[in-house]
């Protein structure tokens, strides 16, 4: 799980040569991919965490009643 969250994507208008013709139709897809890419990377941090409370209730710890 570790492994999807370590990368960290930068994007950047300055990296888009000034000669494209639909320039704009790339930064829009540019800024869509970063939305898509932290939306991915909130869920799957989401998800990581309902596993760590799902195994807090699995495993008997200090805090749970005897």
């Amino acid at each position: 799980m570790q492994q999807y969250l370590q990368a960290d994507y930068s994007f950047s208008l300055k990296n888009i040569p000034q000669k494209y013709i639909c320039r704009e139709l790339y930064v829009d897809i540019l800024y869509m991919s970063e939305y898509i890419y932290w939306q991915v990377k909130r869920e799957l941090q989401f998800f990581q965490m309902n596993l760590v409370i799902r195994q807090a209730k699995k495993e008997p710890g200090a805090n749970s009643p005897k």
